[in-house]
């Protein structure tokens, strides 16, 4: 996937979801200087990350991504000098290891950290995959019918990126759905 494909992808409306689910939140040029992250990551920065995004997610400008280090923005300890922040999740922030590129769930009130994906493009294609999830599990009433989606679902996430689906954040994600649909 490159970063034009996801921009296509993320802008498509499929479904009802409420329009913020659509959008995409930009940095500006300024923010770019200095980071060095691969010539790949900065090209899905720069067309941009989900403004908001299903389960929690929420990236850019709008809930204070500066992509800065998570040291100097939350005042934590140096030993985060190598995450940059590019979002928020639930109560903590999301941020790019700048050495492994992974992608990383910091909870600053207990200095812990959470692995969430093995990249930024396995994190979007993440987050498109849940996004189409949600929009069909909306519409299906039949429990069969949802949990042979969720199964495919699941399924499809082991194979882009096995230890994110496994890890703290998306496996449950994805099981807890029919309970906590409307």
């Amino acid at each position: 996937m490159t970063p034009d494909d996801f921009k296509k992808r993320w802008l498509t409306k499929t479904g009802d979801l409420t329009p913020e689910m659509y959008h995409l939140a930009n940095f500006s040029e300024a923010q770019f200087i200095g980071l060095t992250l691969p010539e790949e990551v900065l090209g899905f920065l720069k067309v941009g990350l989900p403004r908001t995004a299903y389960p929690l997610f929420a990236f850019g400008n709008e809930v204070g991504a500066l992509l800065q280090r998570a040291c100097e923005t939350y005042k934590l300890p140096q030993i985060y000098q190598k995450y940059i922040v590019i979002g928020i999740y639930e109560y903590g922030i999301i941020c790019i290891d700048s050495l492994s590129h992974g992608i990383f769930f910091i909870n600053p009130d207990e200095n812990s950290v959470l692995f969430v994906n093995d990249s930024l493009i396995s994190c979007l294609q993440f987050l498109l995959i849940y996004r189409d999830f949600r929009e069909k599990a909306w519409i299906t009433r039949d429990k069969v019918k949802f949990y042979n989606l969720m199964s495919a679902t699941k399924d499809t996430l082991e194979k882009i990126d096995s230890k994110g689906f496994n890890g703290p954040i998306w496996k449950n994600q994805v099981s807890d759905y029919y309970w906590t649909r409307p």
